[in-house]
């Protein structure tokens, strides 16, 4: 399955895996790089083992979320 993840806000963000840009792990799952305001990318949760995921935006790291992957 493919994840459509949506910039809504002003400011650019990112969707990266992990807890923080110092997690050994950061963005070994998925990472969308820069999403651009009002703009989209896509997260392929094909090769993705089922699990919970934690992420974060690498530009405000105190953004973050979990993505339940089934």
């Amino acid at each position: 399955d493919t994840i459509q993840v949506t910039n809504q806000d002003n400011v650019p963000h990112t969707a990266t895996s992990g807890t923080g840009s110092s997690d050994p792990d950061s963005g070994k799952y998925f990472d969308t790089k820069i999403i651009d305001p009002s703009s989209s990318a896509s997260i392929d949760t094909s090769n993705i083992p089922p699990g919970d995921y934690a992420y974060y935006c690498q530009i405000h790291p105190y953004m973050t979320g979990k993505l339940k992957v089934t």
